[in-house]
């Protein structure tokens, strides 16, 4: 217990962050796709995952849709009148605003000798059926091999690059919304990435807003650059670190924390051969971080991967789903499930009810949707406050204290308050409160991600001499520590 109070009470230590976390575990579905490469997943409508297509590594492209249930920890396929054909190499990406996934372009094989064909057709899934869409005006050429992703803060999808059917890298940006594309291609090709293949999109929406580019393929071998798109240029970015140069990752944005999430790849080692990777990297706006983990996917590239927002109730949480790929340069493709738990969440909920003195019972309230994340303060707030001096109470029970059952009825003794105060939560450390009309409470929570998953409970004494034992009580409150990387 004395560990456990150091650990939340003391004082906030603003060291440097360490490594991202991204936590794999392997889900073993009843159901699953067959195994594949080169498919496409987004996340989708009724807090879902979409996959539809990719290849079997034989010369044969599949045309079946799958949702991944998280709920269930199950994929269900499902069957539509209509679908794209079957393909890899295409892109998805689900526009938030619209509750749609839109899926663009990618290429079937036709049989050894014969030229594959390659897509410009654009389809959207409503969380039930596919529908095709007629674009008006001008769209990308057919191509494979490029990437997508939705800007929540502009509400556009954004595709970057490819491979056409003549063998060319592409270097061309386009937009997309509500069925039209719009070429938007800086003028001055010296100022945005090389034309390029088998890269990845992710945009965040911290200031400034951006959409994320990273790596690819290209006539000179695999790249690991990092560019940024505005909306109107594509910016440079120098990392001090980042991931080694490769192709055939994938990468989402987790939108839970505002990062992107790198896993996996591929980098040619000549003359013939393949380095695969098995690392997980994360871009928080500034710099790639490493991720640390005991659990992981493994060596993997081909694979598809989709962040899982979990937006509705009964809420579970947010997470990544990969699914695929190929762990060997001999083209072998994996039929494993993996998630990744990218977070602790910081939660902050409220139960029971103040008491009332010579003013309206006083609440204990969050600020500002304030949450106890490691390494920051939980800011709380008490109104009305009769006297300007509280006592703050922490405790790691709400069910009993010193043997005492709880919640506790405080009319009888010791205390003797009045009808209605309530003690909800175990008396382990106090804080002295002093404010005005409202009480501030900050709470700092220390920067150790031992403290992760921790659950305590926090209530309120406000002094009010025109009160029934001269002490009033607020509602109570649930904290449990979260870490934002």
């Amino acid at each position: 217990m004395i560990s456990r109070l150091f650990l939340i009470v003391s004082s906030i230590v603003f060291a440097t962050p360490g490594p991202a976390q991204v936590l794999w575990t392997q889900a073993s579905p009843p159901t699953s796709p067959a195994a594949r490469m080169n498919a496409a997943m987004a996340d989708a409508p009724a807090d879902s995952v979409l996959l539809f297509g990719g290849s079997s590594g034989l010369l044969v492209e599949y045309s079946d849709t799958w949702v991944w249930d998280g709920g269930a920890g199950n994929w269900v396929l499902i069957v539509t009148p209509s679908a794209p054909s079957g393909r890899a190499w295409h892109a998805m990406a689900y526009d938030e605003a619209r509750h749609e996934v839109v899926l663009f372009g990618g290429r079937k094989s036709n049989g050894v000798g014969v030229p594959p064909t390659y897509y410009n057709d654009t389809w959207v899934w409503n969380g039930s059926a596919w529908t095709r869409v007629v674009t008006g005006g001008s769209v990308p050429s057919p191509r494979s091999h490029h990437a997508m992703a939705y800007d929540p803060t502009r509400g556009r999808i954004v595709l970057f690059g490819g491979l056409d059917a003549n063998g060319q890298w592409l270097g061309d940006t386009w937009e997309y919304s509500a069925g039209v594309w719009r070429d938007v291609t800086p003028p001055v090709a010296a100022s945005m990435p090389r034309p390029r293949g088998g890269h990845g999109l992710a945009a965040l929406t911290r200031l400034p807003p951006r959409v994320v580019l990273f790596g690819g393929t290209c006539n000179d071998g695999e790249l690991g650059d990092t560019w940024e798109w505005d909306g109107t240029q594509w910016l440079q970015r120098e990392p001090a670190a980042s991931p080694a140069a490769r192709a055939s990752f994938a990468m989402v944005r987790d939108s839970a924390r505002d990062r992107a999430i790198l896993l996996g790849g591929a980098r040619s080692v000549p003359p013939f051969g393949l380095r695969v990777y098995d690392d997980t990297w994360e871009w928080d706006g500034s710099e790639w971080k490493a991720s640390t983990y005991a659990t992981h996917p493994g060596t993997r590239y081909g694979h598809s991967m989709a962040f899982n927002a979990y937006r509705l109730p009964p809420s579970f949480e947010p997470q990544v789903v990969t699914f695929g790929g190929s762990a060997t340069q001999i083209v072998n493709p994996l039929r494993e499930t993996w998630l990744g738990e990218v977070w602790r969440p910081a939660r902050f909920s409220n139960f029971g009810a103040g008491c009332g003195g010579s003013l309206a019972p006083p609440t204990l309230v969050d600020v500002d949707a304030s949450r106890p994340w490691i390494g920051e303060t939980l800011r709380m707030r008490i109104a009305p406050a009769p006297t300007p001096s509280a006592i703050g109470v922490l405790g790691f029970s709400n069910t009993s204290w010193n043997g005492i059952p709880l919640p506790m009825p405080l009319s009888g003794p010791p205390l003797y308050l009045g009808l209605g105060c309530t003690l909800y939560v175990s008396i382990d450390v106090t804080f002295a409160l002093t404010g005005g009309a409202t009480i501030d409470w900050p709470l700092p929570m220390a920067d150790d991600p031992n403290v992760v998953g921790l659950t305590a409970w926090l209530q309120a004494f406000v002094v009010d001499p025109g009160a029934t034992g001269g002490l009033v009580v607020t509602n109570a409150a649930t904290i449990v520590v979260g870490m934002r990387q």
